[in-house]
Formats: structure tokens, sequence, C-alpha cells
């Protein structure tokens, strides 16, 4: 009934504070006044369950899965149907405690960050948000449940091949429960996650043990340009991929899982052509070299997008711009320094200065900067972009007409930095530096003597063509 001093009636107010942005502003308005900490206090479960929603989005079930799952029941000889069967995602109101707020915000804005990493080059619909972020939380539960810190390497040594096969089995059992179409975008977001591991971790063998630290701790470490979160919470004493991994129980980590599910499920009539689906798939692997964003995005317009130089058909696999960054061409301009200037230590801190004063420019003309990490992305790529304006503006040779708003794959563009990097880097040190280059050495970068005598490598100018053979 409505107050004769507040003329709302319970069911405005109850709307009133299911349209709460987040937790914070429903505890602020609950205080408003006794009526609406009345109404809330009638209906408590569904307002915070819409609250909650207003912050996750539709991916809210298996946001809260992540946070309620009963690790204490997975043990290595647990049965694992049983495991997989405590993975539900209910979507009925239930009461979210005070700690379960706090991961649910921290985890839906890590997702978040993870979402403009991925749709760097468009933003995805709605539908096609949806699914990442229903992806990405499940993700996060396959790791927290088939973590790789709760093991010491002693303990997995002595492990038995019966123990391994069937921890195997919990984890293909687990993503069992998911509809075929859901556990293809699974699949799509974990090539996603290997595409990130690709781009900071040293040894690629090391991948599938680093995927066990989950998405939020792997988009933590691309932001950090290193791996080593990564090793450190494991705990093992790894650092940049020293040492080896524990094969035994974590090679194929997905994908063992993934090929199981697709052996148990060869009938699905998604993999079996008939007239009623006549376009039957063929189960992904993580070596079909096909795009997997596929079963993320709803349309892939570039998908037959061809190499602005070489016309070699790459799609969404093509470099531009926009993306550049999250490759790894973009994590080391030191190595694409031409010939042996690479291991001129005198060059590190004019190229580690040239890359920062570059990456800032890029940031501080960039126009539209979205609110998640996305000023490190474009700092992270900027050198690149310079790289190119440097190329157009010396107007010289066939790289004058290469532009940065083209598109290229790995190959053409690698040969476009090697070919540059250095040009560039010179005219970095004389222009903004206000460097003088000494006499160019006889054998420019092939010089030899420049990676170990220090006064041979200040002395003379090796950023230089050479006039000479080889010394």
């Amino acid at each position: 009934m409505a107050s004769p001093m507040f003329p709302l009636v319970e069911d405005v107010i109850g709307r009133i504070l299911t349209f709460c942005p987040d937790f914070a502003t429903l505890h602020a308005v609950v205080r408003v006044s006794k009526q609406f900490h009345a109404v809330y206090q009638t209906h408590p479960k569904s307002i915070t369950q819409a609250v909650a929603y207003n912050i996750v989005g539709p991916a809210l079930p298996a946001a809260l899965c992540v946070l309620r799952y009963p690790l204490e029941y997975v043990r290595e000889d647990s049965d694992p149907l049983i495991v997989a069967s405590a993975c539900v995602e209910e979507s009925a109101a239930t009461m979210i405690a005070w700690d379960e707020k706090i991961r649910l915000v921290s985890n839906a804005e890590e997702i978040a960050v993870l979402e403009d990493v991925y749709s760097i080059t468009s933003v995805l619909t709605a539908e096609e948000s949806h699914r990442f972020h229903r992806a990405a939380y499940r993700a996060e539960l396959f790791s927290a449940i088939f973590t790789a810190d709760t093991w010491a390497l002693d303990d997995i040594d002595e492990l038995e091949p019966v123990v391994i096969s069937n921890i195997q089995e919990q984890r293909a059992a687990l993503l069992n429960g998911y509809d075929t179409r859901e556990l293809l975008e699974m699949f799509s977001f974990v090539r996603f996650m290997r595409a990130i591991l690709k781009s900071i971790v040293v040894q690629e063998r090391h991948i599938d043990i680093l995927l066990t630290a989950g998405p939020t701790r792997i988009l933590e470490a691309w932001e950090e340009e290193s791996d080593d979160l990564l090793w450190d919470s494991l705990g093992w004493g790894f650092s940049n991929g020293s040492g080896d991994t524990p094969n035994r129980l974590f090679d194929g980590y997905y994908a063992r899982a993934f090929a199981k599910v697709w052996e148990w499920r060869k009938d699905d009539p998604l993999f079996c052509a008939s007239d009623e689906h006549k376009d039957a798939l063929n189960p992904p692997t993580e070596d079909d070299g096909g795009s997997a964003a596929r079963w993320l995005l709803s349309e892939m317009p570039e998908a037959n997008d061809t190499c602005s130089h070489c016309s070699t058909r790459g799609g969404l696999e093509l470099l531009t711009e926009v993306n550049w960054h999250l490759h790894p061409i973009s994590h080391r301009c030191l190595d694409r320094l031409k010939s042996r200037l690479t291991d001129n230590p005198t060059l590190v801190n004019p190229v580690n200065r040239a890359v920062a004063v570059a990456g800032r420019s890029a940031v501080h003309l960039a126009v539209d900067i979205t609110p998640h990490g996305s000023s490190a992305s474009i700092f992270r790529g900027g050198w690149i972009s310079a790289v190119f304006d440097f190329a157009q503006t010396a107007g010289e040779g066939e790289f004058a007409s290469w532009s940065k708003e083209d598109s290229y794959c790995a190959s053409c563009l690698g040969r476009f930095l090697d070919e540059n990097v250095w040009r560039w880097l010179l005219a970095e040190r004389v222009c903004k530096d206000g460097w003088a280059p000494p006499e160019d050495c006889w054998y420019g970068y092939n010089c030899r003597t420049q990676t170990h005598k220090r006064t041979h490598a200040t002395g003379k100018n090796h950023l230089a063509v050479p006039t000479r053979g080889d010394d």
C-alpha cells in the first residue's frame, strides 16, 4: 500500500531496486526510507539477483557456478559423473553472500577486459557478448576445478596411469554437461586463451600447463607481458619457461577433454549430415587451422580477407593496427633490428626509449580509448605504427607505399619491420635524442665486433648499410 507521505506502491519500489546498476547503489537506495528497506526485506533474493544480472548479464548462472562449485568434492579418485553433476548452473533467484558479491563484481570486470581484448577490431553484438562471457566463466570454472597449483611436482611424478586417466575422464565429463553449440563456443574461447599465452610464453610447450591458471590470471599475465605471474601462482619455481613441465598430467589439458566429448557425441546432429541437417560440421581440434571465432561470432565478414601485400588469405588472422599488439611480433622491438644489431648491448636502452616514446605518442593521439585497458594495448603496438609513419615519410624503396591502415600476414609484416626498424631507430636517435652518429662502421649492421667489444659498439655507428663484406 502507498504511504501518504511517500506515494509509491511496493511494486514500483521493487522495480526501482531491480534497476540498480550495482550492489553499492542498491545498498544506498535501500537506506533511502523504511519503505524501501521493507520492500527489499520482502524480496531480497529476486532483487539481489536482478542487480547481479545488471552487473554480469545473461551469463550470471555460469558466473555464480564459478563461486559456488563444491571444490572439496573433487579428488583424483572422484567419480567423473559426480564431478560433472555438481556443476549445475542455477537460474532461480538465490541469496548472494557479501563475499560472493565482491568476487562476482571482480570477475565481471576481468571478463569485460577480456572481451575488449577479443573484440579489438569490432564490438561484439549482445548475443556474441553473451556467448563470450558464458564461455569465459565456464573456462574459469574448469581451471578452478582442475587447477595445477594444488599439485607438487613430486606427487605428479608418482601418479599411477589409472589416476591420470580418471582425472582426464573428470575433465571430459565436466565439458560433456554443456550443450554442443555452447561447448563449441567454449572451444573458441580456449583457442583465444591459447593465442594470448602464445604472445607471452617463451616455450610454447608450456601453454597447456599455464592454461590451468584460468582466464583472469592469464589476462593479468598478458597485461604484464610476462608469464612470470603464472609460474609464481603454480609455486613450482619456474620462470620464463625454465625447467620442465609435468606433461603426464597436463599435456592436452583441454584438447584431450574436447576430443573425448566429440567422440561421445559423434552422432550429434551437428556432426552428422542428414536431410534435415545438410551442413554437418567436423568436430574442431586445436590444430585444425580454421578460425575458431566462428563459434562465438554470428558473422565474420573479414573471414576471407587477404594480405594487402602478398594476397595470401588470412582472414581474422591478418595483422592490422588494431590487433598487432596481440601478436608476439609487437613485444620485442629489439628482435626486429637488422642482422647482428640485435646482439649489440649498447642499443638496448635507445630501443626501449624509442618504443616508450612511440607508445606514449600513440596513446596521446588516440581519439577513442575504451575504459578497459585499451590505452595499454595502444601503447604496446605504438612502435609499429611509428615505423610505418617513418617508412612513408622517408618515401624510399618498396615500403614507402605500405600503410598501417592495411592488413598484413605475419610474414609480410615481419619482413617490413626487419627492413625498417633499424632505419627508424637511427632517425629517432638523431631527431629526438639529439644523437650525433660517429663514423659508420665498414661492416654496418653485420659487424661481429659490436656484439662483444663495447668501445667499438659505441665508437662506430652500426645503424648503417655495410660497405665491406662480413668481418
